[in-house]
C-alpha cells in the first residue's frame, strides 16, 4: 500500500529525480576537482588580484614559435610571483656571503661551483612546476622548442648569476687589498 503510492505520485518521482541528479553532479564535480587534465574556474573570483606585470597579457616576442611560446610562459609565471624572484635572489645573496667570508680560495670555488649546481637544480624545478605542469603544455614536452626554451633559460638564469657573485668577490678582495683593517 506504501509503495504502490510513492510510484503513482508524480510529485514523489520528480523529488526522486532530482536527488539523482543532484547526486551525480556531485560525483561528477569531485572527479573534475581530482583530476589534474581538466582546467578548473577558481573558487573565490572577487580576492583575485590583477597583476602587476603584464595586466593585458601582451606577447613577449614578435616571432611565434614553439620557443617563444614557451619563454614567455616562464618569464611570466616566475615574474608575477614574486617568491620565485625572492627565492632567486636569496640562492644568489647565500652563495655571495660564503663565498666572501670563506677565507680558503679551495672552499670558495666549492661554494661557487654547488651555488650554481643548486641554482640550475631550481631553475630546472621552478621550469618543471610552471611549464611542464601547465595545462597547455602537458601534451607537447617533447618538442624541440622546449628544450631549446629550457637551455634558454638556464643560461639566461645563471648569467646573473655568476656576474653578480663575480663583482662580489672583485670588491671584496679589492676591499681586503687596499683597505688592510677591514
Amino acid at each position: 500500500m506504501f509503495v504502490r503510492h510513492r510510484f503513482t505520485s508524480v510529485h514523489n518521482f520528480e523529488q526522486d529525480l532530482t536527488i539523482d541528479e543532484l547526486e551525480k553532479n556531485k560525483y561528477t564535480e569531485m572527479i573534475f576537482q581530482l583530476s589534474l587534465d581538466i582546467e578548473k574556474q577558481s573558487r573565490s573570483t572577487s580576492n583575485r588580484i590583477k597583476p602587476r606585470l603584464y595586466t593585458r597579457s601582451n606577447r613577449l616576442f614578435k616571432t611565434r614559435n614553439e620557443k617563444t611560446g614557451y619563454l614567455e610562459l616562464f618569464i611570466k609565471a616566475i615574474t608575477r610571483n614574486s617568491q620565485y624572484i625572492l627565492q632567486y635572489m636569496q640562492i644568489i645573496s647565500v652563495t655571495a656571503a660564503a663565498i666572501i667570508l670563506l677565507p680558503p680560495v679551495w672552499l670558495k670555488i666549492t661554494v661557487f661551483i654547488s651555488g650554481a649546481v643548486f641554482l640550475l637544480t631550481w631553475v630546472g624545478n621552478m621550469w618543471r612546476r610552471t611549464v611542464e605542469e601547465h595545462p597547455f603544455v602537458r601534451k607537447y614536452p617533447m618538442e624541440i622548442g622546449f628544450f631549446q626554451a629550457k637551455r634558454i633559460v638556464t643560461i639566461a638564469s645563471l648569467i646573473p648569476f655568476i656576474v653578480i657573485v663575480g663583482l662580489l668577490v672583485v670588491i671584496r678582495i679589492f676591499l681586503f687589498t687596499h683597505i688592510p683593517n677591514l
